[in-house]
């Protein structure tokens, strides 16, 4: 619901509370005038135009609550400038989404065209907005930090989260990230864009654990980036949590596996740039996981997975050893300096033997290609990124591999499409078609 829907909706109940009535003799006539003659008519009027300026329609105060909830942050904040209906709601709002875009500063909005200055204001609108919400009622919170420790501290962010973060919150949205203070053209900003740009990463926030031990029964949903996790094993039940995101979140394994052990419920997980692992065990504790993504963890060596009903797996990066048990059906492998694509004929097919979807991308494959089995459970093959001069008649042992294939995708760059009558791509078109 926005700010015309709103606005209809008060003037409809301001009219039914005006709206006239038809006295005996047919006439329509209003409460007012039937009292035209009263003493009281003109303390009377006071008070109606006093009312008619305060209030607006007549309903519960927790649907005006819930209607108040479902407007956009920005919107929100404004109708609660002018009513006090939504006034006493605005301190315990609870999808508070504090980022550049919902409060009006990306892309130069609000005047605003130097990164640094959206930075500032950013961390100060934040601030503002946070100091006068009661921390009641929160659930879901989405804080983006530009540029830290130049804008705020490790200070300002614990405080911050300590005062939205409470028990009943569901999702937790944590984004660290980088402006781009290198294309700042402010000459009074030189030194600090200089400073911003050339910053080591040594400073790194230190994500409060404390915070999940508090919050651990209800919170659902966890995005992490750029930030570090030490959890231990005193860290409590996370019993709620269904999904973790980590995008350059410093982990090890064995502090993630102190987090698996108290996310027993966990669904969907998913690591990218988390440089800090080498080897990566999903327990079998976690029953409930069906979704894992691993995308470009520079120092992982192995990925182990005991989880008894894992669904599906994408993987992004340097090939590494995978063990990831019966249940996986759908495979994604993107490994573009390597060859995928017979990693996947000679491994995968005793890694993953029911594999129903397998989509593999690679820049480098052999010319070379033999199957030593067949994907019996195999329906959709999506193949990709390869060169102009591969011999694909070389995937034709691959299509035969798999008698329940249903799908095929044969993705390739556009020169090689506009080569393809002089590629032996042409050749597999040919033999493609003898299948149909």
């Amino acid at each position: 619901m926005g700010l015309p829907a709103l606005n209809r909706l008060m003037s409809v109940q301001r009219d039914r509370r005006r709206r006239p009535t038809q006295g005996r003799n047919g006439l329509v006539t209003s409460s007012l005038a039937k009292r035209k003659d009263s003493p009281c008519i003109h303390d009377e009027n006071s008070r109606l135009d006093k009312k008619s300026r305060y209030s607006g329609p007549p309903l519960l105060e927790d649907i005006w609550h819930h209607i108040h909830s479902l407007l956009p942050l920005r919107d929100a904040a404004r109708v609660a400038c002018v009513s006090h209906s939504f006034r006493s709601s605005w301190s315990c709002f609870p999808n508070l989404s504090l980022t550049r875009e919902t409060l009006g500063l990306d892309d130069g909005m609000d005047g605003l065209s130097c990164p640094c200055e959206v930075a500032m204001d950013l961390a100060r609108k934040t601030d503002h907005i946070l100091k006068n919400h009661s921390g009641i009622g929160v659930k879901a919170l989405k804080l983006e930090i530009c540029d830290f420790p130049f804008f705020n501290t490790s200070c300002d962010l614990d405080r911050w989260l300590h005062i939205a973060v409470k028990p009943g919150i569901e999702e937790l949205d944590l984004q660290l990230i980088e402006s781009h203070a290198a294309l700042c053209r402010e000459k009074s900003h030189a030194a600090l864009c200089r400073k911003i740009s050339q910053k080591s990463h040594a400073t790194v926030y230190n994500f409060p654990c404390s915070l999940l031990d508090g919050s651990g029964k209800s919170i659902q949903q966890l995005y992490l980036n750029n930030c570090a996790l030490r959890p231990t094993v005193a860290l409590g039940r996370l019993r709620s949590l269904t999904s973790l995101n980590f995008f350059y979140v410093r982990i090890t394994e064995n502090e993630l596996r102190c987090l698996f052990s108290s996310s027993i419920a966990l669904e969907k997980l998913t690591l990218r740039s988390c440089d800090e692992l080498f080897f990566l065990e999903i327990p079998s504790l976690l029953q409930r996981l069906s979704h894992l993504v691993v995308e470009d963890c520079r120092n992982l060596e192995v990925i182990k997975s005991k989880a008894p009903h894992l669904y599906s797996f994408g993987y992004r990066g340097t090939l590494v050893r995978l063990s990831l048990g019966d249940s996986l059906q759908n495979l994604y492998i993107d490994a573009s300096d390597q060859d995928v694509v017979h990693h996947a004929c000679a491994d995968l097919l005793h890694v993953v033997p029911n594999l129903e979807a397998l989509e593999i991308y690679s820049y480098h494959p052999m010319d070379t290609l033999v199957v030593p089995g067949k994907f019996l459970h195999l329906q959709r093959l999506c193949i990709g990124f390869f060169t102009t001069d591969y011999d694909y008649l070389s995937l034709v042992s691959l299509l035969d591999a798999c008698p329940s294939l249903e799908t095929f995708v044969l993705s390739v760059s556009l020169q090689s499409v506009v080569e393809v009558v002089h590629t032996p791509l042409a050749k597999l078109c040919a033999v493609l078609l003898s299948y149909i």
